[in-house]
């Protein structure tokens, strides 16, 4: 996905159905140890505007070599250190206006601007799934693989709490 600008991310993130973030990546490093994470803090400041409020979030798999916690502190710290004087900005863990996220794969280390916030799979009519109950992200993607066609008939004879029908 090649974005012209933000404004390609932010209609990504509305108009997505199986995805699960929309992220803008900023940084890219590889790196076995915490001391070797350094951010290049200007990379940054077309994000932050005076008075803003972030926060540093990580998701990682099962062959990071970095802690989650570790990261989010480091990654903080330093754009804190480089941006706070500038923009007079404020750590928000709870309600952030910007998240930045860190996703740490093996080595391999990302850090961009997560453009929602929230897992996007989640739909908010689903408020009592049961355990045989098919996500709406999958339901969507599956929908999209059988070639759907809106104006045609459909039959969905297995329908539990018709996730199909609603996506």
């Amino acid at each position: 996905f090649e974005a012209k600008d933000q404004s390609d991310f932010a209609r990504l993130t509305y108009r997505t159905l199986c995805g699960i973030r929309v992220i803008e990546v900023v940084q890219e490093m590889q790196t076995e140890e915490i001391e070797q994470v350094k951010v290049q803090s200007e990379l940054f400041v077309p994000y932050f505007t005076e008075g803003l409020t972030w926060a540093v979030r990580c998701k990682s798999d099962e062959s990071a070599l970095l802690l989650r916690q570790e990261v989010e502190q480091e990654v903080g710290e330093q754009l804190h250190d480089a941006l706070h004087a500038r923009f007079h900005t404020k750590v928000n863990l709870t309600h952030p206006k910007l998240l930045i996220l860190v996703v740490v794969v093996g080595k391999d280390v990302h850090i961009g601007i997560d453009y929602a916030g929230v897992d996007l799979i989640r739909r908010e009519y689903k408020i009592f799934s049961s355990g045989n109950s098919l996500s709406g992200g999958t339901a969507a993607a599956f929908i999209r693989l059988c070639g759907f066609d809106k104006d045609a008939i459909t039959l969905d004879c297995f329908s539990h709490e018709g996730t199909i029908g609603i996506e």
